[in-house]
């Protein structure tokens, strides 16, 4: 295992603790129901493994060069490659961490039933996924869409 090669997660950077909270290649075949691994200190489960979150970056290999504190965002123009995070059932322990990334391939939807290709049923990639996520202050706060808060950024 690479866990002791990983850095700091959020439950703490003891890499024996990894196998508590975390589901990768070297403890399952397939992805597991949220919440059978121990929540990070805020709670939540399956921060780190389980599948690789699926982010609305544009993927570019020199990206945490191009990328600014006031602009950390690249909106995505193409439908490829689009960054995925955080490892998923099937990666190392190295991945297992906000910080990793990978990106999204056509190969990834070759079983796709439709015709035409739907962007997002990625048939052949079932270690990527997403997180639902809501404000602290509850319903009542209003966001803009988040494509207008990048662009009126960028």
């Amino acid at each position: 295992s690479g866990a002791d090669r990983i850095c700091v997660c959020a439950f703490g950077d003891d890499p024996a603790q990894l196998e508590e909270h975390s589901w990768f290649i070297d403890n399952c075949e397939q992805y597991q129901k949220v919440g059978k691994k121990k929540p990070n200190p805020w709670g939540l489960f399956d921060m780190h493994g389980n599948v690789a979150e699926w982010c609305l970056d544009q993927y570019y290999e020199d990206g945490y060069a191009r990328h600014t504190p006031e602009s950390p965002f690249f909106l995505a123009t193409k439908e490829y490659p689009q960054v995925v995070r955080g490892g998923g059932w099937d990666g190392t322990a190295e991945m297992l961490r906000s910080a990793a990334r990978d990106y999204s391939k056509p190969e990834w939807k070759v079983q796709d039933p439709q015709l035409p290709k739907s962007r997002w049923y990625h048939t052949d990639a079932r270690f990527v996924g997403f997180r639902v996520v809501r404000p602290l202050g509850g319903a009542d706060i209003k966001f803009p869409p988040v494509e207008k808060r990048v662009t009126e950024k960028n």
